[in-house]
């Protein structure tokens, strides 16, 4: 498992190699073969990374990267390597643009990953359940957990300005992590109860850029993104 921290570990190698849409600005790999790449989103539209692949390796994803956002995505991979060397490899990211547009780019010059351990922090997590999730575009207002509950379920009513979906919820906590990358600035509830504390629930905190559990349910304030399968 990699360790977060708060900043990405210094000895990362900045490599500058820029596509149409993306910029590919950071990389490394640790001995035992974790890929990382960092990608900064230099085009004009929200984007979704559906796939990170290095040389033979894959990883999917269902990651959103806003304009002029950057972000961690981490490939696991046998590749073991020795520390202080080197590896070359060929790197190709899959998006969906908000359009439903599937795009590959193949960066045009083969990439250097320095051997050397890491630390990430806002680590694009892998989850299985999240490429069949849509996230509603609007962030609500602060309000309690039991509001923010209810304000979901009406969006599966006739009133709601999308009509025709139905599933409208709050995220899990697994759900929320997976995406808290893309929602460094929020305080977001999930639908989690604290299990030692029921009144409590799990929160996105922008101020520690993780999930947190100090949020009490009928009290606390926060906002909220609702969550529907597809």
């Amino acid at each position: 498992m990699l360790s977060l921290a708060q900043g990405v570990g210094q000895s990362i190698n900045k490599v500058g190699n820029w596509s149409n849409s993306l910029a590919l600005t950071e990389t490394s790999v640790t001995p035992d073969g974790n890929y990382l790449v960092r990608l900064a989103n230099n085009s004009g539209e929200e984007f979704t990374i559906s796939n990170v692949k290095i040389g033979d390796t894959n990883a999917n994803y269902s990651a959103d990267l806003f304009q002029g956002n950057a972000q961690n995505f981490v490939i696991d991979s046998s590749d073991a390597c020795s520390s202080g060397d080197g590896v070359t490899k060929q790197v190709t990211i899959t998006f969906v643009s908000k359009n439903g547009i599937t795009k590959t780019e193949i960066y045009p010059v083969d990439t250097y990953f320095s051997c050397e351990n890491y630390t990430v922090s806002l680590l694009a997590n892998q989850c299985e359940v999240c490429s069949t999730l849509v996230w509603s575009d609007e962030n609500a207002t602060g309000d309690t957990w039991y509001n923010h509950t209810d304000n979901c379920a009406r969006m599966n009513t006739a009133d709601f300005d999308d009509p025709g979906y139905v599933g409208w919820r709050l995220p899990t906590v697994d759900e929320l992590d997976a995406v808290k990358a893309s929602y460094p600035n929020e305080d977001l509830w999930t639908s989690s109860p604290v299990p030692s504390d029921t009144s409590y629930a799990y929160v996105l905190s922008s101020v520690y850029l993780d999930i947190t559990d100090a949020y009490a349910k009928a009290i606390n304030s926060n906002g909220a993104r609702c969550v529907r399968s597809t």
